[in-house]
């Protein structure tokens, strides 16, 4: 009885979520009226752009992604599948690339919704905490808002990868990564535990090869989600093994530890993917120079101590009680959050990718801690966790108002004009798959996600030589680049003006081009004999 009101009060809390993660996109795309067109993104648009990208190379057919945010053609490579596979999909079945993509983020919500939920069952967490802890989960986040205060922007409020909440607002791979992760961590349900090396082997035998698929599968949508979980599961089949040789035992007589074997399935799985995408950065001269460009490091200690707090005051209560239990399943919850607070800050260029899913475990622990605190008065227990929840919901809060602001003022990161609109879908029905547009670098974020068509400049990461060119493309709207730089430009066959560009200065575009296409507030210019002045 107690396990299925567990249950539905997880379906509840995941329909909640569901809801919460939709309706502002829905209110976006109704807000638009006349005048605009929604880009489809509320959270991080520029990298959203890139995701709508990738799918549209997926629509037009291709299986291997080549970068479409710098004006160099390279041989493509087998990355990013799991978006070319939706652009696939939207086109089998005549279904836009926007509502494929949503619908995905939709349906990976509730996928790590369940897969978080039967992680605390698995672990027996406490079933008063259970429900408390997968609401703590879903919906909080840190003290960013209390940073805002004071004028610092903090981890909370934009590295969604981290936080059940902002991965479910942001896009579909953030879930279904963490999804996958969590599932791979969760002990077999009957087995004593992650590291056990019992006499249930059979809860991992029977299992490998479907650990291997899921494995392989995290490895197309979130490469990183395997290298994290074979970081935790190697930690703890060594925790393990260290355990047994402290009791005495001799190690030729040792079993390999259950998260041992769960390790040689998923490397198994995970392993060629990763060595094919090392391959690939290191002899593909456009993906090594975007992989030089894509450093992603970790905040600074005092913003990932506000970001992660009040839940990291109870989580190192959490942690010792934890430890002091002996319970080997729930000690996967340590051993995930110390790696990934160590591991987000060695010198690595993408420390902060540790940071994957880390407000779960912290979490967790938090109600753990709690509970072991406040164990002793079920009053001060409830307004303690009362007390906590209400201090990790504002920044949340925050994100989905700034997001309502957005929306209220056509923000022009998250809006067309209806004008661009229709010049891009003249760009993509008029020129041909190889085109290169100059455009201003706001601009061309939206195109090749809007347009399939190449840019030369659209995108920090994605764009070779990304800070020189966006310096030359606005330059170039502003009228006031050098001769010596033209050259750089010369490749485009098609300059877009439109609000975005004029914003820039006094562009010169007329000079020497023909109009290709124009209507109110857009012109496309085809290039001519002297494309610059």
């Amino acid at each position: 009885m107690l396990e299925n009101e567990s249950k539905r009060v997880a379906g509840w809390l995941g329909l909640g979520l569901v809801l919460v993660a939709l309706l502002p996109y829905l209110l976006a795309y109704r807000a638009a009226g006349d005048e605009f067109v929604f880009s489809g993104f509320l959270l991080n648009p520029i990298d959203g752009n890139t995701y709508l990208a990738k799918m549209y190379q997926g629509w037009q057919g291709h299986w291997k992604y080549s970068l479409p945010y710098t004006a160099v053609v390279e041989e493509g490579a087998y990355l990013f599948l799991f978006y070319l596979f939706l652009g696939h999909i939207s086109r089998l079945f005549s279904i836009p690339l926007l509502v494929t993509f949503h619908a995905s983020r939709i349906i990976g919500t509730v996928l790590m919704v369940w897969a978080l939920d039967r992680f605390v069952r698995v672990l027996e967490v406490g079933r008063r905490d259970r429900s408390f802890g997968l609401a703590l989960v879903l919906f909080g986040s840190g003290l960013g808002w209390v940073g805002l205060m004071f004028g610092a922007f903090t981890s909370d409020l934009w590295v969604a990868e981290a936080y059940p909440f902002l991965s479910a607002y942001a896009n579909p791979h953030f879930p279904i990564g963490l999804a996958l992760v969590v599932w791979l961590l969760t002990p077999q349900t009957g087995d004593k535990g992650i590291g056990d090396g019992g006499e249930r082997d059979e809860g991992i035998g029977d299992k490998g090869w479907l650990l291997a698929i899921m494995s392989f599968i995290l490895a197309l949508i979130s490469p990183f989600g395997v290298v994290i979980v074979l970081v935790i599961l190697g930690t703890a089949a060594a925790w393990e093994l260290w355990d047994k040789l402290g009791a005495g035992k001799d190690w030729k007589q040792l079993q390999i530890p259950d998260a041992g074997k769960k390790f040689i399935y998923i490397l198994v799985g995970g392993m060629p993917v990763l060595v094919y995408y090392f391959w690939v950065v290191k002899t593909n001269p456009a993906f090594a120079e975007w992989n030089r460009q894509n450093l992603t490091p970790s905040p600074p200690i005092w913003d990932f101590l506000l970001s992660f707090s009040p839940i990291l005051w109870f989580a190192i209560p959490g942690a010792v009680s934890v430890y002091r239990s002996g319970d080997k399943s729930q000690r996967i919850l340590l051993i995930w959050a110390g790696l990934g607070v160590v591991l987000s800050y060695l010198p690595l260029g993408l420390q902060r990718r540790f940071l994957m899913g880390l407000y779960f475990p912290l979490a967790i622990l938090a109600v753990i801690g709690a509970g072991k605190l406040l164990a002793q008065s079920r009053k001060k227990y409830i307004l303690g966790l009362t007390i906590l929840f209400l201090l990790v919901i504002p920044t949340n809060l925050i994100i989905l108002a700034t997001s309502i602001y957005g929306i209220q003022t056509r923000d022009p990161l998250l809006y067309l004009t209806k004008n661009e609109a229709q010049a891009f879908d003249w760009i993509s029905e008029n020129s041909g798959p190889e085109a290169i547009i100059l455009s201003a670098p706001q601009t061309g974020s939206f195109v090749p996600a809007h347009t399939g068509r190449r840019v030369l400049y659209g995108h920090p990461f994605e764009t070779a030589d990304a800070e020189r060119m966006e310096v030359l493309v606005e330059g170039y709207f502003r009228g006031d680049i050098r001769e010596a730089d033209q050259k750089s430009l010369q490749i485009a066959d098609y300059i877009f003006v439109g609000p975005r560009e004029r914003r820039l200065g006094n562009c010169p575009c007329a000079n020497g081009v023909q109009i290709a296409y124009e209507n109110e507030s857009v012109s496309v210019f085809r290039r001519g004999t002297t494309f610059l002045r």
